[in-house]
């Protein structure tokens, strides 16, 4: 015979320690590529300390920071992660503003983010992370599930802001992708010390009927993590039962857990918090389409000289993985010199004023985002970044000569590009 006494099963709480970094916000980007690696080494040291501990990562930017500047950290890390304690989640480069950009911009997030996962650490995120952005598109299901991302966790807009079917739900894009969302409850960060009010505050969100949820904790915002204070609190609380059972955990633990069969659906944006501010600060819209058209168009790559497919400097563009996309000519608009007292040889590419100009002999590279830096910082001067026009009337990235250095120099636009030049120097 059951016990007819015996209550329901308490309440399991899925405790997410966690450390949000805004890495640019009141403060400049060096204050938070130190604060990365500090919230990261504190990270570290509470999975040594703990048996039973899980940290969630996620904005791959923080992991590459320290890639860079401590490789003692970041191996500590691997070694984690393939234990499964320190979890990557997110797949995202950074947490992005979720209304401004465009689709390609969201896509590159998860195809640079995922990647470095899949490099670095053999692994790729399966829960997407957004916490602090203010609002999300109504096309995110669907970029997300193609980035191989199944659940979805938010904080705003919060249940003042927007009514939702419920929490856990399914989010529908309007292609019909879906994935299993959560409504992050009271907030994603806590205090470092006692985290009872911050359970109970999160709890009062959930529905009366709830047998589970997530509850995130660790300071955050300017990192800082979870804190011993933290995580002996949580073992308190769990043996005095007053919340239920609480774990430490994951978010997709956390999904593995629910049964899709019977969420709710919600279709459309999730909106909106903090009404105005991107009329406030419409320069950002501005200056985030600049920078959008100025990506898409430094991606591809005029060469005209040292660079091209034979030539000395042509191994930096294969290190880089740049691809031929097209060998052509500029519009009848440049004049190339050949710039004295440089090694390896290379030309000048200037544009000119009609008439008097030449079509030169390009190839037109297509570059890996990634890759785009540190090809820039081999380019010296008199040589600088600029725009050049293909003989078809499209723009592409390429390499402009400062007037100085052309004084003086060879004209050779009559050969019709580099190649020709050197081959009649041959003879």
């Amino acid at each position: 015979m059951t016990d007819s006494s015996a209550g329901p099963a308490p309440r399991l709480l899925h405790m997410v320690g966690n450390a949000h970094i805004d890495p640019v916000w009141l403060w400049q980007w060096p204050e938070g590529y130190q604060e990365a690696r500090a919230t990261l080494w504190s990270a570290v040291q509470r999975l040594a300390e703990y048996d039973d501990f899980v940290f969630t990562c996620n904005q791959v930017v923080l992991l590459s920071w320290v890639e860079e500047s401590d490789p003692e950290l970041f191996a500590a890390i691997r070694e984690q992660v393939a234990a499964g304690r320190f979890v990557l989640a997110g797949g995202w480069w950074v947490e992005p503003d979720c209304n401004i950009p465009t689709g390609e911009s969201f896509a590159r997030q998860g195809l640079l983010g995922q990647r470095y996962l899949r490099e670095k650490f053999g692994v790729t995120a399966t829960v997407g992370i957004n916490v602090d952005p203010f609002g999300h598109n109504a096309s995110l299901p669907q970029i997300l599930r193609k980035h191989g991302l199944t659940a979805y966790c938010f904080l705003r807009p919060g249940p003042h802001e927007m009514r939702l079917p419920g929490s856990p739900f399914w989010w529908e894009a309007p292609d019909g992708s879906r994935v299993m969302t959560y409504r992050i409850p009271h907030e994603y960060c806590s205090p470092g010390g006692n985290v009872a009010y911050h359970t109970a505050k999160a709890i009062a969100q959930f529905a009366p009927d709830s047998a589970t949820g997530m509850v995130f904790y660790g300071v955050g915002n300017h990192g800082g993590g979870p804190t011993k204070a933290n995580l002996d609190n949580i073992r308190t609380l769990n043996e005095l039962g007053s919340f239920g059972r609480l774990e430490l955990a994951d978010p997709a633990t956390y999904f593995s857990t629910v049964d899709g069969g019977d969420l709710p659906v919600h279709t459309g944006e999730l909106q909106r918090h903090a009404a105005g501010c991107y009329a406030a600060h419409s320069g950002i819209k501005a200056w985030n389409r600049r920078a959008e058209n100025a990506l898409l168009a430094a991606e591809k790559w005029a060469v005209v000289g040292a660079h091209l497919e034979g030539q000395p400097l042509h191994g930096q563009l294969r290190e880089r993985r740049a691809r031929c996309i097209a060998r052509t000519r500029t519009a009848p608009r440049y004049r190339l010199h050949a710039l004295p007292n440089t090694t390896p040889p290379k030309p000048g590419l200037a544009r000119v004023a009609e008439p008097g100009g030449h079509a030169i002999e390009v190839e037109v590279y297509e570059m890996p985002a990634q890759h785009v830096g540190s090809f820039l910082a081999l380019i010296p001067a008199p040589l600088g970044l600029g725009s050049v026009e293909l003989e078809d009337g499209r723009w592409v990235k390429g390499f402009i000569c400062e007037p100085h250095a052309l004084r003086g120099a060879r004209d050779i636009s009559a050969f019709g590009g580099w190649r020709a030049y050197l081959q009649s120097q041959a003879r």
